[in-house]
């Protein structure tokens, strides 16, 4: 009895640590992706925020991310990562008040995240190889003063 109980345990134990080492990172990815999807979204929002500020008190609407926006203090720079690499463009087209946010992502599987993390929320789409757009509409107090 003493020899099976111990080459019980010893296989329990392998076990364990088997299916440990192949559950653990799977998880661990998972919580990376929720937290740069939840980045992601934040980012997009502060920059559609900083759009409608700029163009209330400024009563024009920016033209570039960094010069416009970053640059005069209405949003950080941290905020223009998308979290997967690369950074964000902006255009605001007056005449139909809507803003696009516009940001590029290599990876296929960081595609999907970024695709699949914005829910009940303006939804990004896939307009290139690795380009997605993210429209916003303007209040129309915003665009008309």
């Amino acid at each position: 009895m003493g020899m099976n109980t111990i080459l019980t345990l010893i296989v329990g134990i392998v076990m364990t640590t088997m299916i440990g080492t192949q559950v653990a990172p799977s998880i661990i990815e998972q919580i990376k992706t929720k937290k740069v999807q939840t980045q992601t979204i934040n980012n997009q929002e502060v920059i559609f925020e900083a759009i409608k500020r700029y163009t209330t008190l400024k009563q024009v609407a920016p033209e570039d991310l960094k010069e416009d926006l970053i640059d005069t203090g209405y949003i950080d720079a941290k905020v223009n990562d998308n979290g997967f690499g690369g950074t964000y463009e902006i255009d605001v087209d007056k005449a139909l008040g809507v803003a696009t946010i516009t940001t590029t992502i290599a990876d296929p599987k960081a595609q999907e995240a970024f695709l699949n993390s914005f829910m009940g929320t303006s939804k990004p789409t896939k307009v290139g190889t690795n380009e997605f757009e993210t429209k916003f509409v303007l209040p129309n107090e915003v665009m008309h003063g």
